[in-house]
């Protein structure tokens, strides 16, 4: 929970330093917020933050992730509809169903042998999900009121607020020495803050469930990451679960053409 929290404030820190960096905090912190749907999306950063560290903890971070992720757009694609009344087409269903398929052999062909399932672990993965997916939501509503950049960090601030108690209450010895106060440094800025900021715009402009089943692209990234950077070799099944998930993200892009021309 240490780690959730220090990537929360840390992140909520840098992009206040972006804000200022544009010239705009005091149009910032001047009013009207949206204070309900802010800390909605805030709450959800918040929880997810922790009951992913946590489910990754207890199960593994391979089925921490398949389960999370891969629950994540089923749930902010049902909210996208009830809230914002987003039409879920045939080609949204398949792609969403082709990426999570995709996604859980991609992560699961790396793990032969060694996936330990725990159900309290599954069950924190599964409340991580339904927090991701409030996020979008909050996302959506703030995002018609102020820039993305400002949207995300008062999400991220709120986030930071609620998170904090967990990072000034547990031990963070952690976060004082060279190797750890670097890998706070790259989660809040290279895992959390700049990629939520292209997150958000996202969400602005192709809707909460388009959104979230492009973000089952991660685990693609993940891939190629430890291949050319970490110089790992991929199993079959994992190849499999590659080509299907560029399947889906071929299939969602066409979708979205569709949605454009409407």
């Amino acid at each position: 929970m240490t780690i959730g929290a220090a990537r929360a404030v840390g992140s909520a820190l840098v992009l206040l330093a972006m804000v200022a960096a544009t010239g705009r905090l005091r149009k910032f912190f001047s009013p009207p917020w949206p204070l309900i749907p802010v800390f909605i999306s805030g709450f959800g950063l918040a929880l997810y933050q922790l009951a992913f560290f946590a489910a990754a903890r207890r199960t593994g971070a391979g089925v921490a992730a398949v389960v999370a992720i891969g629950s994540s757009p089923a749930i902010a694609g049902v909210m996208g509809y009830l809230f914002f009344h987003e039409r879920l087409t045939p080609k949204w269903f398949v792609s969403t169903a082709l990426a999570v398929g995709g996604g859980a052999l991609l992560v699961g062909g790396g793990l032969e042998g060694t996936a330990s399932i725990d159900a309290t672990g599954v069950a924190l993965a599964l409340v991580a999900g339904l927090a991701y997916a409030l996020e979008g939501v909050g996302v959506r509503i703030v995002g018609n009121t102020r820039t993305p950049l400002e949207t995300t960090t008062a999400i991220f601030l709120a986030s930071g607020i609620l998170t904090l108690p967990f990072l000034l209450t547990t031990n963070a010895a952690w976060l004082f020495s060279a190797r750890g106060a670097t890998v706070a440094a790259l989660l809040a800025v290279v895992s959390s803050a700049l990629p939520f900021c292209l997150f958000t715009r996202g969400v602005l402009a192709v809707g909460v469930a388009r959104s979230y089943t492009l973000t089952l692209s991660e685990p693609l990234t993940a891939c190629l990451l430890s291949i050319f950077v970490l110089d790992q070799k991929l199993t079959a099944t994992a190849l499999v679960g590659v080509a299907v998930i560029c399947g889906a993200i071929a299939l969602l892009a066409t979708d979205i053409r569709d949605a454009a021309e409407t």
